[in-house]
């Protein structure tokens, strides 16, 4: 068993508020009631047996180009909300994309998936030749208009270089949250590492200056461990979140290493990551103030 402690912080109206991942004493019951994302995780069926056949026919039916870039599409008949998934830096590969495949190619529960790559390992972003992010944003854009959804109906995840484009373009196009483990956030935090941060040349941005500067930023769920380059990058991004006055959830691991996911990441956890975030606004009344309160409990993750 490898121990985790799971914590959240909501930050409200420059207030942080603890609460545990067992929520107990909510006054907000919405944070266990039905939803999309709460319906899906019960009808979710394993699929760590699928077979190389059907991989490849997931592959040739569902993968996509659109600017060069590849992508895959898992569309709902009807389309309530939308979960873009950003691989890391494993080149050739789309992230869960086993997980969230529906047999019967229905994806009945409402949401659609967009499973995203960058094979140049550029964070999404590209170079000083090729500009990237009027590509991702361009796929993301047409996907939400096909979905005949808002912005407020999407939501992003990833790990690392997955979890910094999650952030980036949730917070560029204004989504509702974004999910991640371990991203990277500005080069600050990440001297000297095996990272190539430097891949994206003068396209980078760092996280925490596009937080402090945007408008409007997506609710965050964040996922870090004790390897010491996401250390720094999580209070970064802790610190910034708590100067916006945003709302957010923090959960953190006993691992040393970078690559925490095999250890975190179920779908069960990720749909309820979806469904925080997704009934997030009830957290707030008509002055942006707290209406519950709740306890710090620990959990074991296998």
């Amino acid at each position: 068993m490898k121990r985790m402690q799971f914590i959240y912080f909501f930050v409200l109206s420059c207030c942080c508020v603890a609460y545990g991942s067992n929520l107990i004493n909510v006054a907000c019951n919405k944070l266990n009631s039905e939803s999309l994302f709460l319906d899906e995780s019960k009808s979710i069926v394993n699929q760590k047996n699928i077979t190389k056949d059907k991989i490849l026919y997931i592959i040739e039916k569902y993968q996509k180009v659109m600017n060069g870039k590849e992508y895959l599409f898992y569309p709902s008949k009807k389309t309530k909300k939308l979960v873009i998934i950003f691989n890391g830096a494993n080149k050739g590969k789309y992230s869960q994309f086993t997980w969230w495949w529906d047999d019967k190619e229905e994806w009945a529960n409402g949401i659609s998936f967009l499973f995203l790559k960058d094979d140049d390992f550029t964070w999404y972003l590209g170079n000083n030749e090729h500009d990237f992010i009027q590509d991702y944003r361009a796929i993301i854009e047409f996907h939400i208009n096909l979905c005949n959804i808002s912005c407020d109906a999407v939501f992003t995840m990833g790990s690392s270089m997955g979890g910094y484009a999650s952030i980036f373009y949730a917070t560029l196009l204004k989504l509702k949250g974004a999910c991640v483990i371990n991203p990277q956030v500005n080069k600050a935090s990440n001297i000297n590492t095996r990272f190539g941060l430097h891949n994206a040349e003068d396209r980078w941005v760092d996280l925490d200056a596009l937080l402090l500067s945007a408008k409007k930023i997506p609710y965050i769920s964040l996922i870090y461990g004790q390897y010491k380059p996401d250390l720094l990058a999580a209070e970064c991004l802790i610190d910034v979140l708590k100067q916006r006055a945003s709302l957010f959830i923090v959960r953190t691991s006993s691992l040393s290493d970078h690559y925490i996911t095999s250890y975190v990441y179920t779908k069960e956890f990720l749909l309820k990551e979806l469904h925080y975030m997704d009934v997030a606004d009830s957290f707030m009344d008509d002055k942006d103030n707290k209406k519950y309160i709740d306890v710090l409990e620990d959990e074991r993750v296998d």
